[in-house]
């Protein structure tokens, strides 16, 4: 009998309450409830990092950041790692990637080490004479979206041109009604979410009569920010309601100062741009590090996006973004609408596929985020080093045939996928996984009980880190300032109070601080040495 084929569908930047199976009652998302409605659901899923790359590292090598050490973007891992593509292709499985993989670097600047495939150069430098599809990272066959939004590059820049796309559709613009987030103006149908839907959906059903099963990721690059779908989506959801952020005028005078930072337009996650006032002057001699960065890593159209003016001061630093307005918050809102919307309907595509071919009940369908976005909570945006629950929860669905869907308040990891897909597909569990398989979760059980996320700003300093320990009570993090924050995950589901300001419930910080400790040096170097990187 056939193995089970595996479909992973991921998405970037998307918190869960951003969809109807999460309890949105806006934006459209059918086929991502279709799939709920037949799967696992879990309500607490915890990524082990807030930002892209290294959470991608731990969902598809089921390791912690300090294990496999890829801490933020912009890394690269000098030593391939073994991941759950490699696992499965020794295991008899074709597997592929369409989309973003994000393992390694997407643009690096003049003085990387090397350029990835990934990287955006060398395909701006090869145009549409694409001759490559791998293998990579463990894929044997893939095709590779590069950017966001406004980035027809890659093995989609093909697609699109031999779909009839011109550049200039591709770049976002500024058009009645659309004034604070520029829209494009390609055909909804010439999107990236839709060529990740159509060549995800081809690829089944050339594998669906293979005596190999398949393992298939089909990786969105959105929704992530810069917040422009086409222009005809963004219409749908031009006069929709809004859920305004959680309590989008605190002050976060509680809050360790990464987040006021953040909130008055200071920090990206590359550091802080410009001091304010009453800044330390330790964090003062760090402004300014990052200016020069962002613009040689971001074009003009994605620097516009983060609200990051193109022009210089006297010193060629870009300005800090200002605290948006309400009118901009709210298109950055429904504009994610219309990006989940575009996803969803390429879901769809790979769903009728699956049904055609009879491969619908002969395959485990996972669906996640690499990670979540603050979206305005508590005047934040964006990512980083920033621990609320719609930047560290992520939706997580597992339909898996024979399994009757449920929902779940157990606390699952994103180390968790690559054990239970294994178990899921009854393959063996490779022994370095920190992850452990959620499997037992249908019928009710528990297995994990804490959950470690991690950031460690590379950018700058090995030594700016913060950690978090989250269990089913409290939200515990540190970081190098020797700052700390918990909130009571019962009593304040919102995390509208630090329970440790000002020094209060010591006792409680001395048991969560040891609780962190122990956990760390429970999973610290799993992985062999010679898999390991400076």
């Amino acid at each position: 009998m056939k193995k089970q084929n595996l479909l992973v569908i991921m998405c970037d930047q998307l918190r869960k309450d951003y969809l109807g199976c999460y309890g949105n009652e806006v934006v459209r998302t059918p086929n991502i409830d279709s799939i709920a409605s037949q799967a696992l659901r879990f309500n607490n899923c915890f990524v082990n990092n807030p930002i892209c790359m290294p959470n991608r590292m731990s969902i598809f090598t089921g390791l912690y950041p300090h294990n496999h050490n890829q801490w933020t973007n912009g890394n690269q891992l000098e030593h391939p790692l073994p991941t759950l593509a490699d696992h499965l292709a020794e295991n008899g499985y074709s597997t592929a990637s369409i989309g973003k993989i994000h393992f390694q670097c997407t643009d690096c600047g003049e003085n990387a080490p090397r350029i990835s495939m990934e990287d955006h150069r060398l395909w701006k430098e090869k145009g549409d004479n694409i001759d490559w599809y791998g293998p990579y990272w463990g894929y044997q066959h893939v095709e590779l979206t590069v950017g966001h939004s406004t980035a027809p590059i890659a093995h989609y820049g093909k697609w699109y041109h031999e779909h009839g796309g011109r550049d200039e559709w591709a770049v976002a613009q500024k058009v009645e009604g659309f004034d604070a987030c520029p829209v494009t103006t390609m055909p909804e149908e010439l999107h990236d979410s839709m060529f990740i839907g159509e060549r995800s959906a081809d690829y089944i059903r050339e594998h669906a009569n293979s005596d190999k099963p398949f393992f298939l990721v089909a990786s969105f690059p959105d929704p992530h920010h810069p917040f422009q779908p086409p222009l005809e989506t963004a219409k749908r959801y031009q006069d929709a309601p809004v859920k305004y952020p959680v309590n989008e005028d605190d002050e976060l005078l509680d809050r360790p100062r990464r987040y006021r930072y953040q909130k008055y337009g200071v920090w990206h996650r590359a550091g802080l741009l410009q001091p304010i006032e009453g800044m330390p002057e330790e964090d003062v001699a760090k402004c300014g590090k990052c200016a020069d960065m962002i613009a040689e890593f971001m074009d003009p159209k994605i620097l516009a996006g983060l609200g990051l003016e193109s022009h210089g001061n006297s010193d060629g630093k870009k300005t800090a973004p200002s605290v948006i307005s309400s009118h901009e918050r709210d298109q950055r809102i429904r504009n994610t609408y219309a990006m989940v919307d575009l996803i969803d309907q390429g879901i769809g595509k790979m769903l009728s596929a699956l049904e055609e071919t009879g491969e619908l009940d002969n395959t485990v369908i996972v669906f996640l985020s690499d990670h979540g976005e603050l979206m305005g909570d508590h005047g934040t945006w964006l990512k980083g080093p920033f621990f609320y629950d719609g930047l560290v929860q992520t939706p997580l669905l597992i339909r898996a045939p024979g399994r009757t869907g449920t929902e779940t308040d157990a606390l699952v990891s994103s180390i968790d996928l690559f054990p239970t897909c294994c178990e899921l597909l009854n393959i063996p569990v490779p022994y370095q996984c920190d992850g452990v398989s959620q499997t037992p979760a249908y019928d009710g059980s528990t297995p994990r009980t804490e959950c470690l996320i991690e950031y460690r700003n590379g950018y700058l300093s090995n030594d700016d880190y913060t950690l978090v320990y989250v269990d089913k009570d409290y939200k515990f993090s540190q970081d190098q300032n020797g700052e700390f924050e918990m909130t009571d995950r019962k009593q304040d589901p919102e995390e509208n109070v630090n329970i440790l300001a000002n020094g209060q419930n010591p006792e409680l910080l001395n048991e969560y601080r040891s609780k962190l400790l122990q956990m760390l040096l429970s999973t610290a170097s799993r992985f062999p040495k010679q898999y390991c990187h400076a």
